[in-house]
């Protein structure tokens, strides 16, 4: 079993840990997006590839993203999140490692039928 010495100096070591942890946190929320950041709005949670960034005096810079929509399928417009964005990672490295499908999948998916109606002719049952 660890005297109480040794467990008071792990004690002290994990807070200077968790110090430096929240100063690093800290300074990693408030740094300023850069051309080529992923940021995630925090309104509507559309996110992208930062394009532009607008400095203002006061307040968080006005930044314009390309809507990220799959690694092989990006964006063609712009659309400005204002000052309600959030650095994110890059999508493609996060989350699982599942393979992404190609933006010509992606794009017949959206094409199938998602719903169809059955159309009855007024004064007729179903069968």
């Amino acid at each position: 079993m660890a005297s109480i010495k040794e467990l008071e100096a792990l004690v002290a070591e994990r807070w200077r840990l968790l110090e430096e942890a929240e100063a690093a946190l800290a300074e990693a929320r408030s740094r300023l997006p850069e051309v080529g950041d992923f940021v995630r709005s925090t309104l509507t949670n559309f996110f992208g590839r930062v394009t532009r960034v607008i400095p203002r005096p006061s307040g968080p810079p006005w930044v314009e993203i390309t809507p990220y929509l799959a690694p092989g399928l990006p964006g063609h417009s712009t659309l400005d999140l204002y000052d309600a964005w959030e650095i994110i990672e890059d999508p493609a490295t996060s989350g699982d490692e599942a393979e992404e499908p190609s933006g010509a999948e992606i794009v017949s998916k959206l094409t199938e039928v998602i719903v169809s109606y059955d159309f009855i002719a007024p004064g007729t049952r179903r069968a």
